[in-house]
């Protein structure tokens, strides 16, 4: 029996991938999504979920299984966090996590270098722990939803989303 390779999977379907910010802090995730809307104007409000708890998390990724999910998290809750990511990326092989521990700059310097790499290990796209490192990941989220069909829209809705002041709505 060979190895399975990501090819060999399914292909997920058109809008099963959105924007998940997980986390308490409101104030980072509308910095990160105005300017993931600023350089890509392709993804709409429809296309990101905010969630507070574990279990909207755990329900917004089995309802889009190729989901680039940002997780806020802290040096005290990332031991929860490691067995989530392993389920999660065994369940769903197209989902990314990237984890922003914004007291990860606190740590002692070997305390931060374990913990980047454990969640790392469990499936972490990436590990930053600040708010410019979070920016420079918009690259890699944009690379994500440019692999994924973008969800069907009708006539007005493509249209809508190409006006150059529908930021301004919002």
């Amino acid at each position: 029996m060979g190895n399975i390779t990501m090819r060999d999977l399914p292909f997920p379907e058109a809008g099963s991938a959105k924007l998940v910010l997980y986390g308490a802090s409101e104030t980072w995730k509308s910095l990160f999504w105005n300017e993931l809307r600023r350089k890509n104007g392709f993804l709409n409000a429809n296309e990101m979920i905010s969630v507070e708890t574990l279990p909207e998390l755990g329900e917004a990724v089995q309802s889009f299984p190729a989901s680039f999910v940002v997780v806020e998290s802290d040096s005290q809750l990332f031991r929860k966090f490691v067995p989530l990511f392993l389920s999660l990326r065994e369940k769903n092989p197209f989902l990314r996590i990237l984890v922003a521990c914004f007291d990860l700059p606190q740590q002692t310097l070997s305390d931060a270098e374990v913990m980047t790499q454990i969640l790392l290990e469990a499936g972490a796209v990436a590990v930053v722990g600040s708010q410019r490192e979070l920016l420079e990941m918009i690259p890699v989220v944009m690379r994500h939803f440019s692999i994924f069909p973008p969800p069907e829209q009708d006539w007005r809705e493509s249209v809508e989303q190409r006006l150059p002041w529908k930021n301004f709505a919002e």
